[in-house]
């Protein structure tokens, strides 16, 4: 049995109206007044019935409730919320300190030049980067225009603008920064060899001087000699027809006056070469006579050191001694060439101490010092000439050992110049001339991470303008670690490695080769 209770139909709720009103028009007589009589007819009563929600609505309509509040509470903590400073997390790094002065140069890419020595300084309260060096490879194949570079900041920027790059005035190589004074500095040929020479080696020469203040290149101040004065390089063209690649220059007066240029031939930089100019008078006119000397062996170009009595003392590329008689005009040994530096009597600065001093010095000493006889010595005979005793020249030095192996040497020494470190870092090497060309196999091992236990000999092959035409890696057959060259025959290198294991390396036909059959 339902506990519902039945709906009226639908036809019963539209007859509803029409039967709640009935009126009726009753017959009357002609002064009758028509009566209208409203009957009411019952009618069914209705009333609503609330449905009850799915579960599924309830829950849906529950979490649109949550959702809602949720979302109202977030605005209303977010709007209570007072806003707070940015935290940094990050620890800060200390700020670098720059150094000031003469420092090392890190290089960029191949086509900027190649820096060889740097300096950082404070010129009219801005900071200034200089560094010397010579035009890349890219721009210069001879590899023989030093340049300058000046940046204005604290460090070399070869993409900036503002920097400035001044070329040498003549083509000497490289240039390293020897020394500075005031905004002048002084420029040497750069000589990877020089850091090997001992400490008593000669200063190097000033080859150029550039004024920062003015960027200009200024002449260097001469060397005095006996007779003239040496001149570190020539701003003015060859004296006879660019015949001479001149070096630096001496000028001075004998019994005439003088000048000889230093260097090689320019068609033949191994033949030395100097000429000698003279002031003569023709045809009542003062003119100049250049007469040439040859060196008598090929041993690169001359730089004039110094001049004695008439001698001058030159000094080959090889590092060579010569000696040239400007009365005689001819070459002649060292035997007959005085030295330009003295034996000197060591002076004090301040006066001998009283004898009272040397008693009481004495008799502190022992009974072997005090029968001394306290005389005061002079250091020269007064009223007798004073003959200085001479010192022959010696045969240059270099703690760099070398030995015959093959056609050519083996040095004892890992320095490769300006080879970059990508090929390898090296034990030593061996060098041979075969063909007019200069071959260099370098010995060492790998600098990559995945070949530090892998041996390599890197081939570098310059031709006779210095030029390099080749370079070549080539890895060990084996992974022995790093490897030396320690033998050859011919252009067969006989290398070890570090656990004893040989190898065999022939230049001609760059492999690998087996170990020579035993007789």
């Amino acid at each position: 049995m339902s506990l519902h209770k039945p709906q009226p139909s639908m036809r019963q709720l539209l007859l509803i109206p029409a039967a709640m009103l009935l009126v009726v028009y009753p017959l009357a007589a002609c002064n009758a007044t028509p009566q209208v009589t409203i009957l009411q007819t019952p009618t069914a009563s209705y009333s609503p019935t609330v449905r009850p929600i799915s579960p599924i609505n309830a829950a849906q309509h529950a979490f649109d409730t949550r959702v809602a509040l949720r979302l109202e509470q977030k605005a209303t903590n977010i709007a209570s919320t007072p806003s707070r400073q940015p935290h940094n997390t990050i620890t800060p790094r200390p700020t670098p300190t720059l150094s000031f002065g003469l420092e090392g140069c890190s290089n960029g890419a191949r086509l900027e030049p190649l820096l060889i020595s740097c300096w950082r300084g404070i010129v009219n309260g801005e900071v200034i980067s200089l560094a010397s060096g010579r035009q890349s490879d890219y721009y210069d194949r001879s590899r023989s225009q030093g340049v300058i570079v000046v940046s204005y900041g604290p460090y070399i920027d070869m993409s900036s603008p503002a920097t400035e790059v001044y070329s040498t005035p003549l083509r000497l190589g490289g240039m390293r920064i020897l020394s500075m004074k005031d905004t002048q500095f002084n420029l040497t040929p750069y000589d990877p060899w020089d850091i090997q020479t001992p400490v008593g080696s000669p200063t190097p020469p000033i080859a150029f001087v550039f004024d920062l203040a003015t960027r200009q290149w200024v002449n260097p101040a001469p060397n005095p000699t006996e007779h003239g004065k040496i001149y570190d390089q020539s701003l003015e063209d060859d004296p006879i027809g660019k015949m001479l690649y001149c070096v630096n220059y001496w000028r001075g007066s004998l019994d005439q006056r003088l000048g000889v240029y230093a260097g090689h031939i320019n068609s033949d930089p191994a033949q030395g070469l100097i000429l000698v100019r003279e002031s003569i008078v023709e045809n009542e006119e003062p003119k100049y006579r250049f007469t040439d000397y040859q060196t008598p062996t090929q041993i690169g170009a001359l730089r004039i050191i110094s001049e004695v009595g008439g001698y001058l003392t030159l000094r080959a590329a090889d590092g060579s001694l010569l000696y040239f008689d400007l009365a005689t005009r001819q070459w002649v040994s060292s035997t007959s060439v005085a030295t330009s530096t003295p034996y000197l009597t060591p002076t004090p600065e301040a006066p001998l101490p009283s004898d009272e001093v040397y008693k009481r010095e004495n008799s502190y000493a022992g009974t072997a010092t005090r029968i001394a006889q306290l005389t005061h010595v002079p250091t020269w005979p007064p009223g007798h000439p004073r003959i200085y005793p001479t010192i022959l020249p010696k045969t240059p030095f270099s703690p760099i050992a070398t030995r015959v192996a093959g056609v050519g040497k083996i040095v004892e020494s890992g320095h490769v110049g300006d080879l970059s470190t990508v090929h390898g870092v090296f034990a030593n090497q061996w060098r041979a001339e075969v063909a007019e060309q200069n071959i260099h196999a370098y010995a060492g091992i790998k600098s990559l991470t995945d070949g530090l236990d892998r041996g390599v000999v890197v081939i570098r092959v310059f031709d006779r303008n210095r030029i390099v035409i080749e370079i070549a890696s080539y890895e060990t057959p084996q992974r022995r670690g790093v490897v030396k060259v320690v033998d050859a025959v011919d252009q067969r290198l006989t290398l070890r490695a570090e656990d004893g294991t040989l190898f065999y390396f022939d230049i001609p036909t760059r492999q690998w080769v087996s170990p020579p059959s035993l007789p």
